[in-house]
């Protein structure tokens, strides 16, 4: 019976090593002929680029390493924009590491490295980081705005990898809610106000699987929804911030909500193709109510790019939401269409005369559409693309009645910690 035993799991194994050797052979023909494709229809592009990277270090005499460094970025990134079948190849990979089972996925940035966890959930890691700069930082321009009486409340949105509910394969570990609770226990003892989005979450014992995007380390736009809904009653109820008094704009049967099945590859998907882990469902929701807007977009710190018209004629971008396209259109920026260092948003059919900042990473754009019905006027920044402007001076110029941080962790590049300190600097002379 045991030699039977053992000859059926020979022959499994025996199977199985079929199965990986025929998803390798596969794998490589397709590499080959894609690269050798992509080799013969770029050659002259390449051709032209190799010759003017090679005149530009001739030019600026920079050394050998740094000319053949310049060469080979340069090769590399003609190379990969003109590669034929491009997203054929990631669903290649993915589908054969799907079947190998494999649950971590290596990526040329190990910062992109993309790991599946227990409920098929995927997941970019996060190393413990440093919170006292960030902290140090915060409470210092907390200190600076209640002065001018503008109340700041730093927003912790939830996190997709959620303790109780997300396991990851042994022997990974990630620091993002540890990071996230180190930094709002150092707000609490520098008196920063917060409002932790993942304990609202968890007293309302909303659905974990249902909050995120399965490929993309972005909340959904309902939790987006969701998410406004919370801020805009934690402003009513300790700053006397009116945003929505009849609750109104934070009821859900005011909006349409347009469902598309299977039309979404998000951030951490687009790393490892369709078939490793699935398509996201999408949802847009707009309001069904009349909007006017004002939207002004600052790309490069020089000059705005204006657009007047409704909510979906001037904050969704109808190039993303053209379902016919591939899964890869990241459909997740169909709100304002990208992260741009400044957008200024004017609503003009406002019931209100509020001002708001917004500080915020990508996961702000929804939010901040939504927040957009029920204020007169909002900027939302991104600090980090807001390299040549003093933050301090930016708010103290608009004078908003609140100042939001809407972040999902440490991703805050702050760019204002020497203005806060010259300014503590030279109230401290006075």
């Amino acid at each position: 019976m045991d030699t039977r035993k053992e000859q059926q799991a020979k022959e499994h194994d025996n199977r199985s090593s079929v199965k990986n050797k025929v998803i390798i052979a596969v794998f490589c023909l397709f590499l080959f002929l894609s690269g050798m494709l992509t080799l013969l229809l770029n050659s002259t592009k390449i051709s032209t680029n190799v010759k003017r990277i090679v005149k530009d270090n001739n030019t600026k005499n920079v050394g050998m390493e740094l000319g053949i460094r310049g060469l080979t970025k340069g090769l590399e990134d003609t190379i990969s924009s003109g590669f034929i079948a491009k997203e054929k190849y990631i669903d290649l990979v993915g589908l054969a590491d799907r079947m190998l089972g494999r649950q971590y996925i290596n990526d040329v940035d190990p910062k992109k490295d993309v790991v599946k966890d227990n409920h098929g959930l995927l997941h970019f890691l996060t190393r413990r980081m440093k919170i006292r700069e960030v902290t140090d930082q915060l409470i210092h321009l907390n200190e600076i705005l209640k002065d001018k009486r503008i109340p700041l409340l730093y927003v912790q949105t939830p996190i997709k990898i959620m303790p109780g509910f997300t396991e990851l394969p042994p022997s990974i570990e990630d620091y993002s809610n540890s990071n996230s609770n180190t930094l709002l226990s150092g707000l609490s003892m520098g008196g920063v106000p917060y409002f932790d989005l993942r304990s609202e979450a968890s007293k309302l014992e909303m659905n974990p699987s249902s909050m995120f995007y399965e490929t993309d380390h972005h909340w959904t736009n309902q939790t987006a929804f969701w998410a406004v809904r919370e801020v805009v009653k934690k402003l009513d109820a300790d700053y006397s911030i009116r945003l929505d008094p009849d609750q109104f704009y934070t009821d859900s049967a005011n909006y349409d909500y347009t469902n598309y099945n299977r039309v979404f590859l998000g951030s951490q998907g687009r790393r490892v193709g369709r078939y490793y882990a699935g398509v996201d469902d999408y949802t847009l929701i707009v309001p069904k109510f009349s909007t006017r807007y004002k939207i002004g977009i600052n790309k490069n710190g020089r000059s705005l790019s204006m657009k007047e018209g409704t909510f979906e004629n001037t904050i969704l971008h109808k190039e993303l939401l053209n379902m016919t396209s591939s899964v890869y259109k990241n459909r997740y920026a169909a709100y304002f269409g990208a992260d741009y260092r400044e957008v200024q948003i004017t609503n003009k059919e406002a019931q209100n005369f509020y001002k708001i900042v917004v500080v915020k990473d990508s996961f702000g754009l929804p939010f901040t559409a939504f927040l957009s019905t029920m204020a007169s006027e909002i900027r939302m920044i991104d600090l980090r693309y807001f390299s040549h402007e003093h933050v301090i001076t930016y708010i103290e110029e608009f004078k908003p009645d609140a100042v939001l941080f809407v972040y999902k962790g440490l991703g805050i590049r702050y760019n204002l910690i020497s203005e806060i300190l010259r300014r503590s600097h030279n109230q401290v002379q006075k």
